[in-house]
């Protein structure tokens, strides 16, 4: 039987790391950088978030663990 702690390391492991959100109206549109936890030092450009292996555990790769997790 897996603990609660377990069930949520799970759930957030599946977690996207960030998602555009684009907001348009007649003149404007806006696109958001949303990320669940918060920014990285060690990903200051959008393409390097987009380089990080999601595939690994969050707290074998800092740069996914300030993104996943601040």
């Amino acid at each position: 039987m897996l603990s609660i702690g377990t069930h949520s390391i799970n759930i957030v492991q599946q977690l996207p790391i960030y998602h555009f959100l684009k907001i348009e109206s007649n003149k404007l549109c806006i696109i958001l950088y949303c990320v669940h936890g918060g920014l990285s030092p060690k990903c200051p450009l959008i393409d390097d978030v987009r380089q990080i292996n999601r595939a690994v555990e969050v707290t074998d790769c800092e740069a996914l663990a300030d993104c996943i997790c601040e």
